[in-house]
């Protein structure tokens, strides 16, 4: 509410004001019918038509999604939009692949097809790694001519256009693995990520100027809405705005599918080749070092640790696009300061504005 609210007050004029209470009171936040929209705005012509519900998490309500074409057109729009500048513009489709578990034949279709009682494997994260794929996206266009259009009694609407145009979105494909019981996927380790594979020389084609070896000034992420990369989200944002400042980039944008449809992502196409991949090597194994530890302990870290190194070594024998998918161990944070952050987000407008607190860089985290 509190950014419908600025909204408003950006839009309207200048002597113009409203309160967040106000905002709450006089929109569709109550049901027809109660005490509360009564007393507020119920058969008065005061409703403002607005209705900030979200969507539910649970339940089976995919049919009931009504942005989804929306979601759709804009990311389709601003990726094509993109592609007219591959200089200055850099896309990366993002998503964390389903679990590899290691001594496990079964689950998330990540292994060998065998046949075992149901839900008899491990389905617990004590010995799983998180995969978090990242396709830096190129989009490849191919037009072709009809010397024979359909006629026009066979088209829906006007005449039909003797030309076609393909679009085929690919690029190459990279991947960070995660312990997933030591580094769970969170807003910062999402964020963070993305300095990592900045100071891959191999990466500096996605990133740079091949021209004139510069940072490309305009970053676009497409996510799957997911709790950890909703754009909605106010860390989100300010984390966005802290990369957008630190690397001096003149736009940041991070886009994502409607709820329930995040395997339109572009990525997705990639956990495909992965999955077919892994499914013929061998199970990994969790005990090379030590047998017989305790989740959380340093000899179960140690032995996580060579199941990543085994899962490195296989995914960059996949390809993706006629490439070789590269592959790289997961990092620490280049920023930390999460509890401020939550600290500050909690605080009102004014408060915001008069808080003088500060963040850091780390330099090289990963080393």
């Amino acid at each position: 509410m509190a950014l419908a609210r600025e909204t408003i007050l950006a839009t309207d004029p200048k002597d113009f004001t409203i309160s967040l209470s106000s905002s709450y009171n006089y929109t569709q936040n109550y049901k027809k019918g109660t005490l509360e929209a009564k007393r507020h705005h119920e058969g008065k012509g005061v409703n403002a038509i607005i209705s900030l519900h979200r969507a539910p998490k649970t339940a089976v309500v995919k049919e009931l999604v009504v942005n989804a074409h929306f979601c759709s057109a804009a990311i389709t729009f601003i990726v094509d939009k993109a592609a007219k500048f591959p200089e200055t513009t850099m896309v990366v489709s993002k998503d964390a692949k389903a679990l590899v578990r290691s001594e496990n034949s079964l689950g998330g279709k990540t292994w060998k097809v065998t046949e075992l009682p149901d839900h008899d494997w491990d389905q617990s994260k004590n010995n799983a790694i998180t995969p978090m794929g990242h396709l830096f996206l190129e989009s490849k266009y191919t037009v072709h001519s009809s010397l024979n259009p359909l006629p026009d009694d066979l088209s829906i609407e006007g005449k039909s256009s003797p030309t076609t145009v393909h679009v085929t979105r690919t690029g190459k494909a990279v991947y960070l693995l995660n312990l997933s019981v030591y580094e769970p996927e969170t807003v910062f380790r999402c964020v963070n990520e993305i300095f990592k594979l900045l100071v891959e020389p191999s990466l500096d084609e996605h990133f740079r100027d091949p021209d004139s070896g510069k940072l490309k000034s305009t970053f676009v992420f497409v996510v799957d809405n997911g709790p950890s990369e909703c754009p909605s989200s106010s860390m989100v944002k300010l984390l966005l705005v802290r990369m957008a400042k630190y690397l001096n980039l003149d736009r940041i944008l991070q886009i994502a599918n409607a709820e329930y449809y995040s395997k339109r992502n572009f990525v997705e196409i990639v956990h495909a080749s992965v999955n077919l991949h892994i499914q013929r090597q061998a199970v990994l194994s969790s005990s090379k070092i030590f047998s017989e530890v305790q989740p959380g302990s340093d000899e179960h870290h140690k032995n996580m640790e060579c199941v990543a190194e085994d899962l490195v070594q296989t995914i960059q024998n996949a390809k993706f696009g006629g490439h070789y998918i590269k592959c790289f161990r997961g990092i620490g944070h280049t920023v930390d300061d999460d509890k401020k952050l939550k600290t500050l987000l909690v605080l009102s407008e004014q408060r915001k504005l008069e808080c003088e607190e500060t963040y850091t860089i780390k330099v090289k985290p990963w080393e």
